[in-house]
């Protein structure tokens, strides 16, 4: 008996996944550019706001799915998190 597994599926499915969402994501844009009214603006605004966050839900699962199929390797990296800006209090370097 053949069992699927979600992993095995998703792997390599990067470009199959990520092109037609790209392209919702660069159509909204487009549409966006264009004069109209505010209540269409509104709701495309809301649209590609959803799309660019479903990519980012997209790639995090690919990339785990990557990792388990052991497709992705790690490496270890000094950074300062505070630099980035994303924190609005320093976090003192540590492994």
């Amino acid at each position: 008996m053949k069992v699927w597994k979600p992993e095995s599926q998703l792997v390599g499915a990067d470009n199959i996944v990520r092109t037609p969402l790209n392209a919702i994501v660069n159509y909204l844009e487009m549409a966006l550019e264009n004069k109209i009214d505010e209540t269409t603006r509104d709701i495309l605004a809301k649209a590609h706001k959803a799309s660019k966050s479903l990519i980012y839900v997209i790639d995090d699962l690919l990339n785990l799915t990557k990792a388990e199929a052991g497709r992705i390797s790690s490496f270890k990296e000094e950074f300062d998190l505070g630099a980035t800006g994303m924190l609005s209090y320093p976090i003192p370097l540590r492994c």
